[in-house]
């Protein structure tokens, strides 16, 4: 099952109390905006996805990056990362509410 960076996304996704396959169903691959496929230069790949409002219309977009943490950790505003990067349960329920 996939490499240990994916399965460790995969179980991040659990943690959360998502499900990765009604994820894949709400946000399905020709619905990508972009996807940055990865490279040794750049240690890392991304994919844009639109995000949508409770009335369908497009809000905004929201882009899924792995790659190697200390290339990941430069590209982004510390800000955006403790938003993303959550190390202690009680900031789970707050990252639940951003990712929706």
């Amino acid at each position: 099952m996939g490499n240990k960076t994916e399965c460790a996304l995969l179980g991040f996704v659990l943690a959360l109390g998502q499900n990765y396959e009604a994820i894949r169903r709400r946000v399905t691959e020709d619905r990508f905006c972009k996807v940055y496929t990865f490279n040794s230069s750049r240690k890392s790949m991304s994919t844009v996805v639109p995000i949508d409002g409770d009335d369908g219309a497009l809000v905004g977009y929201r882009l899924f990056t792995k790659g190697a943490s200390e290339i990941v950790l430069r590209k982004y505003e510390p800000s955006v990362c403790t938003r993303v990067f959550i190390h202690r349960k009680r900031h789970q329920e707050k990252y639940k509410q951003w990712m929706k």
